[in-house]
């Protein structure tokens, strides 16, 4: 498992990173989903990249940190 995990570690793209890193900072919790993940275990290269974003105490907040990475689409915001 930690052979696993240190592969998607190493695969992660800079920016990809770096959003978790300073949302981790914020005291968020934030975790790959869907497809994303999904590619990286078929060793297929994602063509998107789904997170999910624990903690963030509401919309403005969240849109203010995204807006900063480029373009982000929210969904399922509740």
């Amino acid at each position: 498992m930690t052979l696993l995990s240190s592969q998607i570690f190493l695969d992660l793209p800079p920016l990809l990173f770096h959003i978790l890193q300073q949302a981790s900072s914020k005291g968020w919790r934030g975790l790959l989903v869907g497809g994303y993940t999904r590619d990286l275990l078929l060793t297929r290269k994602p063509k998107d990249i789904d997170i999910e974003l624990y903690g963030v105490e509401d919309d403005q907040q969240l849109c203010f940190f995204l807006s900063q990475f480029g373009e982000v689409k929210t969904v399922g915001k509740k």
